[in-house]
């Protein structure tokens, strides 16, 4: 026996919130990449280039509370409150670890091997409004494909805490000195090999060991 078309009433409120998550969505990604390409060329940051970073960080923060308003309302209608109530508690670790060291969440926008981060919660984030989109607002999908994509959020939403968990450990332990170190490196000549290697992680070491603040 087919299955029969759900006929779900498209729901105003959600629809109205993913139109104006889409276009956060789209100049968070060109926000990004735009910082991205600050810290690869490696030059002497302009003043506003250091004012479109303090930009990004505060509409990055916009962003992620306009993916929670949605994920919150869709859970009301389809559950995940589980998942929902860790998000919420991974939000509130990020902002406040953001809130204590500001600059340090700029430091991880620009470097090199860790501001992909951001891209990543970005896509992920894409991804599940995507998914919430299909279920509550596509009337032509049949009841077992609404029910599959329904069971397929919740993974989505792990996944998603686990991002927010590593981007709050990287907050916590990313410095400007570290990124500094970064171009440093890469615009100086350094030894191949082992040799290299260890050169280049003892340098590591003293930039993150200047970071460390002794416990009283």
């Amino acid at each position: 026996m087919m299955p029969s078309l759900s006929h779900a009433q498209i729901d105003p409120t959600l629809t109205a919130m993913i139109l104006e998550y889409t276009h956060k969505a789209k100049s968070q990604y060109n926000s990004q990449l735009e910082v991205m390409a600050v810290e690869t060329e490696g030059h002497v940051w302009l003043k506003q280039e250091v004012e479109a970073t303090k930009n990004y960080q505060e509409q990055f923060d916009r962003y992620i509370s306009t993916f929670r308003g949605i994920i919150s309302y869709a859970a009301q209608v389809y559950g995940f409150y589980y998942e929902i109530n860790h998000l919420t508690e991974n939000m509130g670790r990020l902002s406040h670890q953001i809130g204590d060291t500001p600059v340090n969440a700029i430091a991880v926008a620009l470097h090199n091997h860790r501001n992909d981060i951001y891209v990543d919660i970005i896509n992920q984030s894409i991804g599940i409004v995507n998914t919430i989109r299909q279920v509550c607002i596509d009337t032509k999908m049949t009841e077992k494909q609404r029910i599959e994509l329904v069971f397929s959020i919740r993974p989505q939403l792990q996944q998603m805490n686990r991002k927010l968990a590593m981007l709050t450990k990287l907050v916590r332990c990313t410095t400007m000195a570290q990124v500094w170190y970064g171009i440093e490196q890469r615009s100086l000549p350094h030894r191949e090999g082992k040799a290299g290697i260890v050169e280049e992680c003892l340098g590591m070491w003293r930039v993150n060991g200047r970071s460390v603040k002794p416990r009283r």
